[in-house]
């Protein structure tokens, strides 16, 4: 991973420690990570995020653009 990557990818760690069902995969060309077999984020190699949206928040987090 890039040192990017790395500082995100803790950084996600410390937010779903509670989880019980979590597994970091490379995917999208970073490193995502899943909770309950879902992909929640993918750190990606540039320090970018991906995140995924519930589909009914789209239109709020995208400001009515898809």
């Amino acid at each position: 991973m890039t040192p990017d990557q790395t500082v995100l990818v803790e950084r996600v760690r410390a937010l779903i420690a509670d989880e019980p069902v979590v597994r970091e995969v490379s995917m999208f060309g970073g490193r995502s990570v899943m909770v309950n077999e879902k992909m929640i984020v993918s750190a990606l190699k540039d320090g970018g995020l991906l995140v995924r949206v519930d589909a009914d928040y789209n239109r709020t987090v995208t400001g009515g653009h898809q």
